[in-house]
């Protein structure tokens, strides 16, 4: 009906991510077999899932050391699931895997009757441990192994990645380091021509410009100060400059001018962004399927502003 508020149906299930509880009954249960006293495992399996959010407290972040941990996925009706399903699912064949193996080991493990001690569940184990037992336990805990090192190696090797008390730490520095340069006199950009090209199905993102920059303050200025992003950029004045600073890990450059820029002078700034390659786990730039948006941060800009 016309005015009326349309529901899909099922929307609100795809927006929530599939249930964790089994993985979380999978760690329990293998505690409760494999100890001599049930109870003893069901309390360090609750100790294990009240510890797991404090973690982070004690230095340990990233979701491979955080059971049955790792991204969501989002839904909307314009980017559908864009691309947060390939990292959730891949988490979550992750933590499955150790799931199995510990509904394996369950398995190998289980006694019924009275409590045995600990020595005779491990030949009850061996007793039983034949057939398909070993070829389920290695290929899970093999897909475990693997697909974790995948997850280490993008998020650790491949990509820098920094700690939050890493991330404080460097804005702290980087403000006591170049803070000096807030109050320096900067040109102002006073015409921009840029162009963009975005390519959905691949989420990347190509642009390249133009600034022209006029001297507006009431003295000479023989540096400027480019701060810009993470993206991979190239930067060209159309006059002669030399880079005397290039900190790659703040973003921010300096380039003497072979002649000072006095006032009402101006030169020219060509400069392209790009992002880097996405991967599985690793969205680096800010292309979608649907519904892109992109404002001025992708592009270079005058002077400090690291505070």
């Amino acid at each position: 009906n016309r005015g009326a508020l349309h529901i899909e149906s099922g929307t609100r299930q795809r927006s929530e991510p599939l249930p964790g509880e089994p993985l979380q009954s999978y760690g329990a249960v293998t505690m409760e077999n494999i100890g001599k006293n049930p109870y003893v495992g069901l309390f360090l399996m609750i100790v294990l899932l009240t510890g797991i959010p404090l973690m982070g407290l004690a230095g340990v972040e990233q979701a491979i050391f955080k059971y049955n941990q790792g991204p969501g996925f989002s839904y909307s009706d314009m980017n559908g699931y864009g691309d947060t399903l390939n990292r959730y699912f891949i988490y979550k064949i992750y933590w499955l895997s150790l799931g199995f193996v510990f509904c394996i080991l369950t398995s190998l493990f289980y006694f019924r009757g009275l409590p045995s001690s600990f020595k005779e569940r491990i030949l009850i184990a061996k007793s039983r441990f034949n057939g398909k037992y070993p070829f389920f336990i290695t290929l899970f805990t093999l897909m475990f192994i693997s697909i974790g090192g995948y997850i280490y190696y993008t998020n650790n090797i491949l990509n820098k990645r920094t700690t939050s008390k890493e991330s404080e730490s460097q804005t702290v520095e980087g403000e006591k380091k170049y803070k000096k340069y807030e109050n320096y006199s900067q040109p102002r950009i006073v015409s921009v021509k840029v162009n963009v090209d975005i390519f959905p199905s691949s989420r990347n993102l190509s642009a390249f410009g133009e600034y022209l920059i006029v001297n507006k303050t009431k003295q000479a200025i023989d540096s400027i100060f480019l701060d810009h992003n993470g993206l991979i950029s190239t930067f060209k004045f159309n006059k002669e400059t030399d880079l005397v600073l290039e900190d790659t890990l703040y973003n921010f450059d300096i380039y003497k001018l072979k002649t000072s820029l006095y006032p009402g002078d101006s030169l020219k700034l060509l400069f392209s962004v790009k992002n880097k390659p996405n991967t599985l786990l690793r969205n680096n730039s800010q292309i979608i399927y649907n519904g892109t948006f992109i404002n001025s941060g992708i592009f270079p800009s005058l002077g400090y502003s690291l505070g």
